[in-house]
């Protein structure tokens, strides 16, 4: 996971390796990401959870 900063009010996606755990997820939310998927994830299931975190 990299760090990035979140300057301005857009939201933040967050990308992680396909074994992720729980802590990393936790740090990755803690930092300011609003989502965090892992990489084995559905296309539908991936524009779904985007839709959602743009309104």
């Amino acid at each position: 996971m990299t760090e990035q900063q979140n300057s301005d009010d857009s939201p933040l996606v967050t990308m992680m390796r396909s074994d992720w755990d729980e802590t990393l997820q936790k740090q990755a939310m803690k930092a300011g990401a609003c989502l965090v998927l892992k990489k084995t994830y559905d296309l539908q299931q991936l524009v779904a959870q985007v839709m959602k975190v743009l309104g």
